[in-house]
């Protein structure tokens, strides 16, 4: 009940021979002078701060009390058995109330105010006192925690484990263990808190990978559909040499066209082509190229795709993400968009669009050149 209100603790303090900073009622605070004030129910240094008397008159809940002249020191306490250890830490400089740089040494006096504090109440086994000098250069007791210091890691670069010790405690150790690393005495020394960026993952690269004429062999799929296709109109030709004739950039229009079909019935079938060469029928002629899992063994990140056909080849395993972007006049752009969206670092494709696609993201490509793009049919359109 009187450690939690600070109030009582500078009461209960006072009444057992312990100095504190003087307190201030509302009818003794000059407007032109400045206090020091805290919550009367505050936790740590939350809310502590300096004011002037104009800015607290007829505050509430607050103690006010005077300015007491720096250093800030802090006494950490270890007590077992009725055996204390102690080390002062003096506050040089802090930050969000916390100190992080300080010297560490043996306070003599203050030292001995903490074992005579510890000797008044039953402290746990961890405490810390912390101390300045009043208007009248004497130390005063600012402030009561019945826990583990803010600083204590300033302490333990110091070598002074309190850590290590409660655990000795756990295991039953002895006591002159348990005191191993906490010495009655210690070599005065500075320690500042020095914060470290630390990487806590590294993401393996990106890489993309064109799938249909890059990975998948679908050269047979192409030909077969046009085939059925010319059947259904009755047209008999030679489709031999279709897919020689598309790796120079030029589609299924263009090579009727060439074959002697005319240019509206060309566009016709070209139509009843693109119907039909995603059905599953057409699908299940693709096969993957004899070095395709080799490839993918190279690049994978060992996560999920998403197309059925993908699992149907057993390829889940090596990709992040699937994505289905449809043939058209912006098919590069769309392309560019993931390539972008997923930070991808290299791009590996056999056709035009792949490798203008790769270009505007400004990534490296890598040319497939048993795809639908020959790599000199490339360069010569580039």
């Amino acid at each position: 009940k009187i450690y939690d209100n600070k109030e009582k603790m500078n009461s209960f303090l006072n009444s057992n021979g312990f100095l504190t900073p003087k307190i201030f009622n509302q009818d003794e605070i000059e407007n032109n002078k400045n206090y020091f004030i805290k919550p009367k129910n505050g936790v740590g240094s939350v809310g502590a701060k300096i004011e002037t008397g104009f800015n607290i008159k007829n505050a509430q809940n607050l103690l006010i009390q005077e300015i007491c002249l720096e250093p800030e020191y802090t006494v950490e306490c270890f007590n077992f058995n009725e055996n204390i250890r102690t080390i002062t830490r003096e506050r040089i400089a802090s930050k969000a109330g916390v100190c992080t740089k300080t010297k560490i040494f043996n306070h003599i006096e203050l030292e001995k105010i903490a074992s005579d504090f510890a000797k008044k109440i039953n402290c746990p086994r961890c405490f810390n006192l912390q101390f300045m000098k009043n208007q009248n250069g004497d130390f005063v007791i600012t402030d009561v925690n019945l826990r583990l210091a803010g600083g204590m890691s300033l302490s333990a670069a110091a070598d002074w484990d309190e850590i290590s010790a409660l655990a000795k405690i756990m295991l039953n150790k002895s006591e002159d263990e348990i005191f191993e690393t906490l010495p009655e005495k210690i070599q005065p020394q500075y320690v500042v808190r020095a914060y470290k960026d630390i990487i806590t993952k590294i993401e393996k690269p990106t890489i993309a990978f064109d799938f249909d004429g890059t990975l998948l062999d679908s050269r047979k799929r192409h030909q077969v559909v046009l085939d059925d296709v010319l059947k259904r109109y009755n047209i008999k030709l030679d489709t031999s040499d279709l897919i020689n004739f598309k790796r120079q950039n030029k589609n299924n229009v263009v090579y009727l066209t060439s074959k002697g079909i005319n240019e509206n019935l060309a566009k016709e079938i070209q139509a009843k082509w693109i119907e039909n060469i995603e059905k599953e029928e057409y699908l299940a002629l693709d096969v993957l190229y004899n070095n395709t899992i080799e490839i993918l063994e190279k690049y994978s990140n060992d996560e999920a795709g998403l197309q059925n056909q993908i699992d149907k080849l057993d390829l889940r395993k090596y990709f992040k993400e699937i994505y289905v972007v449809n043939s058209g006049k912006n098919t590069s752009e769309l392309k560019a968009e993931i390539l972008k969206k997923e930070n991808v670092i290299k791009f590996i494709g056999d056709t035009l669009s792949d490798k203008k696609a790769a270009d505007i993201t400004g990534i490296e490509f890598e040319h497939f050149n048993n795809g639908f793009h020959s790599k000199e049919v490339l360069w010569q359109i580039l």
